[in-house]
């Protein structure tokens, strides 16, 4: 009798199992009944005890074979867990790393309102400055004005005195000397005011010095921010990107495993079969 190839098993990469060989027992009364019905009969019931011996050979097999891919996943489970508590770590670096940004940035962006806050303080100053200068320089050009107006009228007190000189000489004598001594205090007045507006226009050119130095202080810290603000987010896209392979990987080993473990479950859906046809 010929050797039967059993069925390929899906765990034995296609490779056929060949069944024990191992000849049924044999005696001259089945020789000589061979010729008729009860030799078919042992013929067929040969036929199956060699088959069911291969069926038990291959589900032994089988069971070996799954025993072995027992192993194999239990070493990938604990290689997803392994890697499932460096993803976890990482995690946990990232955010610490990601919470001490943050801190930073909020640092920054107070100093910048503190900045900010100086710098509005010192344009109210400049622009109370500038304010107290144009009054001072209205009453400046007022006094100008009166005195302006003074001089005119004293003018033409003066040609009505010059034409009454001969009649009037000491009394023009008495009003002219108390004109000139008008005038020569509106002209110190006039002094005075001029010599204040100097010192108001060096404080102007101060608080404008103030105000650019800080606007460039301000720029300054803006611009710093914006290129820490660009690099952190740089920083925190390649950590989520990190982050999404790394969870591509794990469903790829959790796949890989719903696998194996339903290859595992038909397995032992046969080995079960195997032992109620026994």
């Amino acid at each position: 009798m010929k050797a039967i190839v059993g069925p390929i098993s899906p765990l034995t990469n296609g490779d056929p199992i060949l069944p024990s060989t191992s000849p049924p027992e044999w005696s001259s009364a089945i020789g000589h009944a061979m010729t008729g019905k009860s030799g078919r009969v042992i013929h067929n019931l040969q036929e199956q005890i060699t088959r069911l011996t291969r069926e038990c050979n291959l589900h032994r097999t089988r069971a070996e074979e799954a025993q072995r891919m027992n192993e194999v996943l239990k070493q990938q489970l604990q290689t997803v867990t392994d890697r499932l508590r460096s993803s976890e770590q990482s995690h946990e670096a990232s955010l610490i790393t990601i919470a001490r940004k943050d801190r930073k940035i909020e640092d920054l962006k107070s100093e910048t309102q503190s900045e900010k806050n100086r710098r509005l303080k010192a344009e109210n100053d400049a622009a109370e400055t500038t304010q107290l200068a144009q009054q001072q320089r209205e009453e400046h050009q007022r006094a100008f004005a009166e005195a302006q107006e003074i001089a005119q009228r004293s003018q033409c007190q003066y040609d009505a005195l010059s034409q009454a000189r001969l009649r009037d000489r000491n009394e023009f004598q008495s009003r002219f000397s108390m004109f000139r001594k008008d005038f020569d205090e509106l002209i110190k007045r006039e002094q005075e005011r001029q010599s204040q507006l100097s010192r108001l226009d060096v404080i102007i050119e101060q608080k404008d010095r103030e105000i650019r130095a800080a606007r460039d202080r301000a720029e300054k810290i803006t611009s710093l921010y914006e290129e820490y603000k660009s690099r952190s987010d740089e920083v925190l896209q390649n950590l989520v990107e990190k982050g999404r392979q790394n969870d591509r990987d794990v469903d790829t080993v959790l796949r890989d495993a719903r696998e194996t473990t339903d290859k595992m479950k038909w397995v032992v859906n046969v080995k079960q079969n195997v032992k109620g046809a026994r």
